[in-house]
């Protein structure tokens, strides 16, 4: 539209080229299709993190869920005394410090 305008005008297509009116906005569409480029890779990417996070939180969890059954069952013990061995603490703490970071 610009060019087409310049044209009527009688202005040669060097000239329409070299017109700062359109490298003005060259340089939008160009900033515009780098900003669009980056948007979908850094998405994907970050959707990847986050669905490795998701999968790590899962692990965590049922490797919790799998030694505090461990505890109960083979070694007898109450529910009070599973909450003060120190395997689970650590794993109840890092579950619930990658939930608050994945948002789970």
């Amino acid at each position: 539209e610009i060019k087409a305008r310049q044209a009527s005008e009688g202005l040669t297509d060097g000239e329409q080229d070299r017109s700062e009116e359109v490298w003005l906005r060259i340089v939008r569409l160009m900033e515009l299709r780098q900003r669009e480029f980056h948007d979908k890779k850094h998405d994907s990417h970050e959707s990847k993190e986050h669905r490795e996070l998701r999968e790590e939180i899962q692990q965590l969890h049922e490797k919790l869920q799998a030694h505090k059954t461990k505890l109960r069952e083979d070694l007898g013990l109450t529910a009070k005394e599973v909450k003060k061995d120190p395997t689970v603490n650590e794993l109840d703490e890092r579950f619930r410090t990658l939930c608050e970071m994945g948002g789970a």
